[in-house]
């Protein structure tokens, strides 16, 4: 009876620790991002204009559109915009599905390519048919 518990109990640590070296790695960290010179504000409004504000607004770079965003989340302000300040490049917008709006169709993620200088991109949110 004692060899079968303890045989019990070695096996179980076994799976235990094999368990937690393959999760480990697999653990999501928050976020890194990406800072840089170049500015994209993001605007987010309704079809008839109003603005969408205290909306999280997510953005990937190109080579890491999987997970979490790679490069910013930013939150709408009052008149419905996201500013990020990101080198220039290839990346994609997106928004997380917790907390956007039930009213409006859910978007999915948009590419955008920045370059030098000012960058704008507008989003209009259709209501649900």
């Amino acid at each position: 009876m004692k060899k079968s518990v303890l045989v019990i109990g070695i096996i179980l640590a076994i799976i235990i620790i094999a368990l937690g070296i393959y999760y480990y790695p697999h653990i999501e960290e928050t976020p890194e991002t990406v800072s840089g010179s170049e500015s994209l504000n993001i605007i987010i409004t309704s079809l008839d204009n109003t603005p969408i504000s205290n909306l999280e607004v997510d953005l990937w770079t190109e080579k890491d559109t999987q997970g979490p965003p790679s490069a910013g989340i930013v939150m709408t302000n009052s008149q419905g915009v996201a500013t990020f300040n990101i080198p220039e490049g290839n990346y994609f917008v997106g928004f997380n599905q917790i907390g956007f709006p039930t009213q409006f169709e859910y978007q999915k993620k948009m590419p955008i390519i920045i370059n030098k200088g000012a960058n704008q991109k507008t989003i209009i949110l259709q209501p649900k048919q």
